[in-house]
């Protein structure tokens, strides 16, 4: 483990992960993030009673892959994505993990830069995870607008009954409600989880935001 990197213990839809950390070089993308066990308690509502087994669910900008590594456990077969600068810190937390696999469940890590062809993640997905990925920060790895290529990367990796869950804390109201109303809205049917208290319009700047998309019929 780098000197830079630190172990953290948490715990997502009841299972105990290790996460190792890096927010020196890599900053946001190094780190687990709250919102993280709020998109996963929406996985489990809409995937309850062990129904996520053996469905194949894709993650984007996985980062310390904590909340892929949760579907995982729970035996989901989880492809993990990120860009290449990333993926070092996610594969090394999918084998500190390895032994919560169980149930049929696996996690394997590829690198995606979105928008760029989807063929070696092996579309459709029953699911795709999202969780912050549409927060910028300002910093060389992200552009400085990734909604159209993230928007093809789902387009690209769905199908009729792919649920994809999004989750992500209000920092610019206008650029990240604008993603799911604009960019989205003609290919995907837009839907608040019951988990949260406000309508898109109410949210305000702290506020998280959890969504589920699927494709128009």
């Amino acid at each position: 483990m780098d000197h830079m990197q630190t172990v953290q213990s948490c715990e997502i839809s009841g299972i105990r992960l290790q996460q190792i950390v890096e927010d020196r070089e890599l900053r946001e993308a190094g780190v687990l993030w709250p919102v993280t066990t709020d998109v996963a308690a929406v996985l489990m509502d809409e995937f309850p009673d062990e129904q996520l087994q053996g469905k194949r669910v894709l993650e984007l900008g996985a980062g310390t892959g904590a909340l892929g590594i949760a579907a995982a456990a729970l035996g989901a077969r989880v492809t993990l994505t990120d860009l290449a600068a990333i993926v070092p810190l996610t594969t090394q937390n999918v084998k500190l993990n390895s032994g919560t696999l169980a149930r049929g469940g696996s996690a394997v890590v590829k690198v995606h830069c979105w928008g760029e062809s989807t063929a070696e993640l092996e579309p459709p997905f029953d699911v795709i995870l999202a969780c912050e990925t549409l927060y910028w920060g300002g910093w060389d790895l992200f552009q400085d607008d990734t909604r159209e290529g993230q928007f093809k990367t789902l387009l690209s990796c769905s199908k009729l009954d792919t649920k994809i869950i999004v989750g992500f804390t209000i920092r610019d109201k206008q650029r990240e409600v604008g993603f799911l109303l604009e960019h989205c809205g003609k290919d995907f049917a837009c839907r608040l989880s019951p988990r949260m208290t406000s309508t898109l319009e109410d949210l305000q700047d702290g506020d998280v935001c959890l969504v589920i998309l699927q494709p128009h019929k």
